[in-house]
């Protein structure tokens, strides 16, 4: 599978005292994917967007845009294919949304504004009229900010904590605008987030950053295996669950009287439809197995990084 972007052995140091904010990190970003970039506070996951972007220049190692190396003759026409947010939306509090995108078309030096409504509608701002960005609530001003950098049509999007700060409501809007983005546009999407649970809802691949180096890339897929999950229930009769799933060919093990682990693909509604059948009544049930979350703290060594 080709890559959106590969970082090899990428560093970058500040000052005098030769802070190192990236130090040998490397990741692997397939074309198509949605990407979550996951550390603790000075993990380097901001620096690693902004050397990407080009707003800063890496210190040593290096990283390619779809095999064209950032140093090449070339990474100019291919760094345009790249939309970020990082930091914070670069929106003007007393512009209204169609003039902010109006705005970003001239810097960026885009003719067409054809797509304007199109890009106001996906936003879920299409009604928003004469109504200033200073008057928008932190949700809106974040998918402004997404919409803005949409301008042009990029086929790699940079997001920095993009869920940071914002109400429920808020978190479902940005979250369905980044899996149409996957779905209806075909749009790689690199994510920095400490929201662990909304990553785990979107995400399809993880790098785990540590003090600028990269520990671990995983897919979800691959998270999903690496932990047994299974259903704990206690039901009305054991004997009767125990022989409905034998002859289903389902995984189990009897914990003691009235309870047992189930393993395998079953879901918790496939589970009582079986035993409903066989006048089997569940009591209680609970699910369990590796998170996001999970892995992170086994990962990354627990209480420091909580």
């Amino acid at each position: 599978m080709e890559n959106a972007l590969t970082a090899t052995d990428l560093s970058k140091v500040y000052g005098r005292k030769q802070f190192r904010a990236l130090d040998g990190c490397s990741v692997n970003v397939p074309v198509g994917v949605i990407y979550g970039l996951i550390g603790p506070n000075g993990a380097g996951k901001t620096t690693l967007l902004r050397v990407v972007c080009g707003l800063q220049r890496p210190s040593g190692g290096g990283y390619s845009l779809w095999g064209v190396p950032h140093d090449g003759k070339n990474i100019g026409p291919v760094r345009r294919r790249l939309g970020a947010v990082i930091e914070a939306p670069a929106l003007d509090p007393h512009m209204t949304a169609r003039e902010n995108l109006r705005r970003q078309y001239r810097i960026l030096g885009l003719p067409d504004e054809g797509d304007i409504p199109d890009l106001l509608a996906f936003a879920g701002l299409g009604d928003t009229g004469k109504k200033k960005a200073r008057d928008f609530s932190l949700g809106m001003r974040q998918r402004l900010g997404i919409a803005m950098a949409l301008a042009g049509g990029p086929d790699l999007l940079l997001l920095d904590e993009p869920l940071n700060g914002l109400d429920p409501q808020g978190v479902i809007d940005v979250r369905e605008m980044i899996l149409r983005l996957r779905a209806e546009r075909r749009m790689t999407v690199l994510i920095s987030s400490h929201n662990l649970g909304e990553l785990e809802k979107i995400a399809t691949h993880y790098g785990f950053l540590e003090k600028g180096r990269t520990v671990r890339e995983i897919t979800a897929a691959e998270l999903e295996k690496s932990g047994e999950r299974r259903l704990r229930v206690t039901v009305s009769d054991v004997n009767i669950l125990a022989r409905a799933l034998y002859a289903r060919g389902i995984d189990y093990r009897v914990l003691s009287g009235n309870e047992a682990a189930v393993y395998g693909a079953v879901t918790p509604v496939e589970l009582s439809a079986i035993l409903a059948k066989e006048g089997c009544e569940i009591l209680s049930l609970e699910e369990s197995g590796e998170t996001l979350e999970s892995y992170y703290v086994n990962l990354m060594g627990g209480e420091k990084h909580a």
